[in-house]
């Protein structure tokens, strides 16, 4: 079996407004900020050929990309798609997918993303 490469042109507008991000959260490393919030472009990251992109990770952005078009948002938080699985009485487990494998993949595969540093520090001013 042989996979085919395909490539296609990004432009600056895919890159600055994609048309939407997934965003999930990152094991806290420790101190008080850090990058522990990765917000990936879907629609950026190529879904072959499979050895690029896992399978569970597959899932999961088919997923992103089913509830994005749904609702029309361009900010979706991983929590809300297994929120969506759980209201309908499924898990990701039920769907076969390792989720935190799929994950890892999306942190890991130099896919488009943006890191967040965010605080577990909080002040009222």
């Amino acid at each position: 079996m042989t996979a085919k490469v395909v490539q296609r042109v990004v432009t600056d507008e895919d890159l600055l407004r994609p048309a939407y991000w997934l965003v999930f959260a990152l094991p806290w490393p420790g101190g008080d900020t850090a990058e522990a919030v990765l917000a990936v472009a879907p629609p950026m990251i190529p879904r072959e050929p499979a050895e690029v992109l896992g399978d569970d990770a597959f899932q999961v952005l088919a997923m992103a990309d089913s509830y994005a078009k749904a609702r029309k948002t361009r900010v979706i938080f991983f929590s809300e798609l297994t929120r969506a699985l759980a209201r309908e009485g499924m898990t990701w487990e039920q769907h076969g997918v390792d989720w935190a494998r799929g994950l890892q993949n999306l942190e890991t595969g130099g896919f488009p993303g943006l890191f967040l540093t965010i605080s577990e520090v909080w002040s009222r001013t």
